[in-house]
């Protein structure tokens, strides 16, 4: 039984974990995509396909 609730937290903790993540990596693209723009010399299509890329990694 205590193995089983062991098991619960981290299948929690590694979800969780996962989560907050994707959400961080969500707003830093949000958060540099002018550095990306200037930088990298993107127009908005190359913008939209590297966020894509990100996305299918999932």
């Amino acid at each position: 039984m205590a193995l089983a609730i062991r098991n619960r937290w981290r299948v929690f903790v590694l979800a969780s974990t996962f989560f907050v993540l994707s959400q961080f990596y969500q707003a830093l693209m949000a958060v540099i995509n002018t550095d990306l723009i200037h930088d990298l010399q993107l127009n908005a299509s190359d913008l939209s396909l590297l966020s894509t890329l990100r996305s299918a990694g999932h």
